[in-house]
């Protein structure tokens, strides 16, 4: 009795290996560490490393998302409990992509809960005193909005920048390399019939390989400077900004290697292990 691997053999009609979904975070360096954040607060004319200090920089960060909402005119969608963010989202970036319309197309919020700064006064510190008092930190669950700024792009399709406005101010990036794969296929006038998440057929196989095998981090990271460019991504002040050149305030993006799918064209994607950095469909021949 054969294996499921043996079985399907004698029925794959087209087989191609693809960088899948990839996820990417960013966050401020200096901000991750109680010392480094306390640095970072008294660095902008402060005496002390307030708490009102975040409190400012998160109201003004609100005000400019806002301003960046009724400036571009799209739709604000409020996610409720349970609900699918990407199945509300990618209608839009389907309908904005088809008419050509590149950019910026839903915004949406959601209460979700991370871990952020939270100071107090501390007066069992021996620095602290009158006039001066010591405020310690610590990194606490809260439940603040995040906002999601979902894209078609021009060149990677659907895709999806997530913000937080509490510090450490986290943002993510999540886009999909099969669908980046679909584009620069259309773009040079190959026929395919694509699937959810991959390709169930290729007008020319060959093709399809060297275009996924060319995927890189210069395509990513193309794709994060014109994301950056849309949304506000000032997180602490004006002199200090995700993106910024400081040394200590430039953001640190990592990413964990893109997950891998493997299934057969058809069964749809199955994902699977998130160390593995390489997806593999295959497509069944028409052939019953």
């Amino acid at each position: 009795m054969g294996t499921i691997s043996t079985l399907l053999a004698d029925h794959v009609g087209f087989r191609c290996r693809s960088v899948d979904r990839i996820g990417i975070r960013g966050y401020i360096s200096g901000l991750m560490y109680e010392a480094g954040l306390a640095k970072f607060l008294v660095g902008r004319g402060n005496p002390i490393p307030s708490p009102a200090v975040l409190t400012r920089n998160r109201d003004r960060m609100v005000a400019e998302l806002d301003a960046l909402v009724a400036r571009t005119a799209v739709e604000v969608v409020r996610f409720k409990s349970g609900q699918s963010k990407e199945d509300t989202a990618r209608p839009y970036q389907d309908e904005a992509a088809t008419a050509g319309r590149f950019g910026l197309v839903l915004v949406g919020k959601a209460q979700e809960r991370t871990s952020s700064w939270r100071g107090w006064v501390d007066d069992s510190h021996p620095s602290h005193r009158p006039g001066h008092p010591h405020i310690a930190w610590r990194r606490q669950s809260s439940v603040p909005d995040h906002w999601y700024f979902y894209f078609a792009d021009e060149q990677w399709g659907p895709a999806v920048l997530r913000m937080c406005s509490y510090a450490p101010y986290p943002l993510w990036v999540n886009a999909n390399g099969h669908e980046w794969a679909k584009v620069q296929l259309a773009r040079a006038g190959v026929g395919f019939e694509a699937l959810d998440n991959g390709l169930r057929s290729v007008d020319d196989p060959a093709m399809a390989h060297q275009i996924c095998a060319r995927l890189g981090a210069g395509h990513v990271g193309d794709l994060l400077a014109r994301l950056m460019a849309v949304a506000p991504t000032r997180s602490c002040s004006t002199t200090a900004s995700v993106g910024s050149t400081g040394r200590s305030r430039s953001p640190r993006w990592r990413s964990p290697t893109p997950p891998c799918s493997t299934s057969p064209a058809g069964a749809g994607p199955d994902l699977r292990l998130l160390s593995e950095p390489i997806s593999t469909w295959d497509a069944p021949n028409r052939c019953r």
